[in-house]
């Protein structure tokens, strides 16, 4: 019975929080703003503070989750750089990405930890591959710690950083 109340208040708890957030809708928008980006990303830390950290890994990385919207999809690390869990690559799962660079040798995942490390999110423009086409193109991420021990992002391509300048 109590376990059956906690649930109902979770889940009160979320659409609550679900809907404070702009939310993206690949189906009706056509371009995601900054807003909309942040949104997801606090959506899913809203989602891992109710759930619990496993139930927050798994719904990440299900393809088919909460969690995949259009081009959107989250990535989560720990405070070593070690991905916990991937929306787009499962693959990476394990992997200690602590030297992974973009194209232009900026070093994303130590950037975004040590940023979090500091304060309680951040957002950083960087350069990475399109997953609809494999080019590389400009990339914003907005990222934000979980607690102590994780944190989560997510990221919007341009075609230039000029783009990215002009979002909302």
């Amino acid at each position: 019975m109590i376990k059956r109340i906690f649930t109902g208040i979770g889940v009160i708890f979320l659409s609550a929080t679900l809907l404070a957030f702009p939310r993206y809708n690949p189906a009706v928008h056509s371009e995601i703003t900054k807003e909309q980006l942040r949104g997801f990303v606090e959506e899913c830390k809203a989602f891992a503070q109710i759930y619990g950290k496993k139930e927050a890994l798994l719904e990440i990385k299900n393809p088919k989750g909460i969690f995949q919207r259009g081009e959107l999809y989250i990535y989560a690390y720990d405070f070593n750089c070690v991905v916990l869990s991937h929306g787009l690559n499962t693959g990476l799962i394990g992997s200690d990405l602590t030297n992974l660079k973009d194209p232009t040798g900026k070093k994303i995942i130590s950037e975004m930890t040590s940023t979090l490390k500091k304060q309680q999110n951040g957002w950083l423009k960087f350069h990475w591959f399109h997953p609809q086409g494999g080019e590389v193109k400009p990339k914003l991420g907005y990222f934000t710690k979980v607690d102590n021990t994780w944190w989560i992002g997510s990221g919007i391509y341009a075609d230039n950083f000029g783009q990215l300048n002009d979002l909302n």
